[in-house]
Order: C-alpha cells, then sequence, then structure tokens
C-alpha cells in the first residue's frame, strides 16, 4: 500500500490544470461526467470513478459514480462497499479524527493489502480490479473520498501521474459535489427493477446487494442468461444468488417473490 501526503508535494503548475479549469464549465451539464473521464483516462488511465462522503464511525455515502461499460458492476461494488466492507479498508485510517487536520492524502490498495477475503472477492476480484487510488480529503468540513479503479490488463497506477494528479484534487472533488447537488435533482426516475430492490432493501434487510439485484431482474421478468450478461457474471453465479434469495425469502418462484414485492409495495 502507498501512501503519499499532500502536504509534501511541490504544487508546481503542471499540464493538468487547463483541463481542471475546462471542466469547472461543463459542472450542472451532461458533458461534464464525459470531461471527467477523459481527465482522469489521460493521466491515470483508468475510467471508473467513485465518490463518498463518510460521517465518523458511519457507513460511506456514495454521492457520484462515473463508469464506461461496467457501470452497472462498479454500482454494485460500491454499494456493497458501502454495506459490509468500508470497515475493512485500511485506506479509511486517513479518515480518522487524529487525521482530519493532516491535509490530504493519495492511497493506492491492492488486493494484497486487505485481509478481508469477501472485500477481495466483491470489490476487487468479481469487477476485474487490479489495482484502486483513493483520495482523501476534508471537503467544507467533512471526510470525502474520490476513488478510481484500475482494471486488470492496464498495469497499476503511475505514481508520477498520481503526484501530478494530487495537486488538483481538491479542485476536482468539489466540483464533482457541485455537479451532483445541482444535478440531483433532474435524475430520471428510478427503473422498475430498482423500485424492486429498494422494497426489498427496506423490507428485507437480511438479503444481500447483489441478492437484491438478481430478485429485481427476475421479478421484472429477465431470465438467468439475461441477467448474467447484464451483471457480467457467469449464469451458475446468478443461479447461487437467486437460490440463496429464495431461502432467505422462503419462496420458490418467480410469481411467489412478485406476490411478495407487491404486497410489501402495498405496505411500504
Amino acid at each position: 500500500m502507498l501512501v503519499v501526503n499532500q502536504d509534501t508535494l511541490n504544487n508546481g503548475s503542471h499540464k493538468i490544470s487547463h483541463e481542471v479549469a475546462d471542466l469547472v464549465n461543463d459542472v450542472g451539464t451532461k458533458r461534464f461526467d464525459e470531461s471527467l473521464k477523459n481527465i482522469v483516462w489521460s493521466h491515470l488511465h483508468c475510467s471508473q470513478i467513485t465518490a463518498f462522503t463518510f460521517e465518523q464511525a458511519q457507513a460511506p455515502t456514495t454521492v457520484g459514480l462515473f463508469a464506461d461499460n461496467r457501470e452497472e458492476q462498479v454500482r454494485q461494488a460500491a454499494t456493497r462497499y458501502e454495506e459490509m466492507h468500508w470497515q475493512n479498508d485500511p485506506s479509511n485510517f486517513f479518515l480518522t479524527e487524529s487525521n482530519k487536520n493532516e491535509g490530504s492524502f493519495a492511497v493506492i490498495v491492492s488486493k494484497e493489502d486487505i485481509e478481508n477475503t469477501d472485500f477481495v472477492e466483491d470489490c476487487f476480484l468479481e469487477p476485474h480490479v487490479l489495482q484502486r487510488l483513493s483520495f482523501i480529503s476534508n471537503l467544507n468540513g467533512d471526510p470525502f473520498k474520490l476513488s478510481f479503479h484500475k482494471n486488470d490488463g492496464r498495469g497499476k497506477f503511475d505514481e508520477n501521474a498520481v503526484l501530478s494528479f494530487f495537486n488538483h484534487i481538491q479542485t476536482i472533488m468539489a466540483l464533482i459535489v457541485k455537479h451532483v447537488e445541482i444535478t440531483k435533482d433532474t435524475h430520471p426516475e428510478k427503473s422498475e427493477n430498482e423500485i424492486f430492490e429498494d422494497i426489498l432493501r427496506h423490507h428485507y434487510p437480511e438479503l444481500t446487494a447483489r441478492e437484491r439485484t438478481v430478485c429485481g431482474l427476475i421479478a421484472i421478468g429477465l431470465s438467468s442468461e439475461a441477467i448474467a450478461l447484464t451483471l457480467d457474471i457467469s449464469i451458475n453465479t446468478v443461479l447461487t444468488f437467486r437460490k440463496r434469495a429464495y431461502s432467505r425469502l422462503n419462496i420458490s418462484t418467480q410469481n411467489e417473490l412478485l406476490r411478495m414485492l407487491y404486497r410489501a409495495q402495498a405496505r411500504w
């Protein structure tokens, strides 16, 4: 695990300065996501980004997610991280009270740095992440973490590129927060399967995030093969999640799942 404190960096001029300045003009527009991903790809050679806010001793909240064609997979990994794995993340040491006044940090984590095998499986192996780079800072008094995921086959993060990017990270964080605030009320309504997932989360918290996702997709009529393609997992894995979920819910068919969901929705 590599850790760098921003207070030790030379805040000189970098090429990225002009790109970040241009990004300001895209805040609140449809161009922002693509512009941000272009900057990240140009300098860090990755295109999966998650942004979290933290409150002390509480699970994080995902406030932004920017991804390529693996967006659903990245979203599910972020959900599992929120619900199950954040306490096993060694980089979160730098979010503690004792470090709040020590500037910003860049932390590169590989799966070898993590002891919890479920965390490694859900957030590294399944989404094919080789390394994760996290920038950790206090933004307007709140702990904020911006993570970039390097997929298998794209090599490791270049440390010089990370240092260059680091000099502008607080500006990028602030722009992301501002963009999310502006656009949060303009996002489209949730899809039917996402609504079903919310119902399951509310009424059946014993289900894991992936079990809820599979049930939501089953409920809208997707076959096991279609679910496997949607989530980029094997059919056998889909069947395993379905079996576990049905066992927890004490049901055995799609019709029973739908009846249960509609009854729960009526009570919600």
